[in-house]
């Protein structure tokens, strides 16, 4: 039933009963459901703008920064819950940008993708410092990517359950 008032909402019957009457519930709509922010991080702006578009589907809200130093400028007001990272950027690398993440905003996941060979001795000095990223090859076909965010989502709702 839409109501002005209420935005676009339909009401199920609800679990109150009173006589004949039933209680109605009103259902969340798409808008009131929080999106799922993703930050994406890559100084080749084409790829970064591709893959914001990608993901600027339902359910999800999407941005994208050019550089580490701009990413972590971005997420002081906008807290994204996964983080894309190319892990060969012009300053600060992805590799440095998800261990300074992973201290900062603890509850942002983080997935590496690379169109590098030589980002093995990035992966290794993570590793020495106690921290394991996986890396996925660009180029990344859009429906893996977003399989990828899906399921690091779901990932994220059975933490959050057990």
């Amino acid at each position: 039933m839409f109501d002005p008032d209420m935005g676009s909402r339909r009401d199920i019957p609800g679990p109150v009963r009173t006589g004949s009457n039933e209680t109605l519930l009103p259902v969340a709509t798409m808008s009131e459901i929080p999106a799922k922010r993703i930050l994406v991080v890559d100084d080749e702006r084409v790829i970064a703008d591709t893959l914001v578009t990608i993901f600027s589907g339902p359910g999800y809200e999407a941005r994208a920064a050019y550089s580490a130093e701009q990413a972590l400028e971005l997420m002081e007001a906008w807290l994204p819950d996964l983080a894309i990272l190319d892990v060969m950027l012009p300053q600060m690398n992805g590799v440095d940008l998800a261990i300074r993440m992973a201290a900062l905003y603890p509850t942002c996941r983080t997935k590496l993708f690379s169109g590098h060979y030589r980002t093995a001795h990035l992966l290794t000095h993570a590793e020495s410092l106690g921290h394991r990223f996986d890396v996925m090859a660009k180029p990344v076909p859009p429906g893996e990517l977003l399989q990828m965010a899906a399921a690091s989502f779901d990932e994220r709702m059975r933490r959050n359950v057990a």
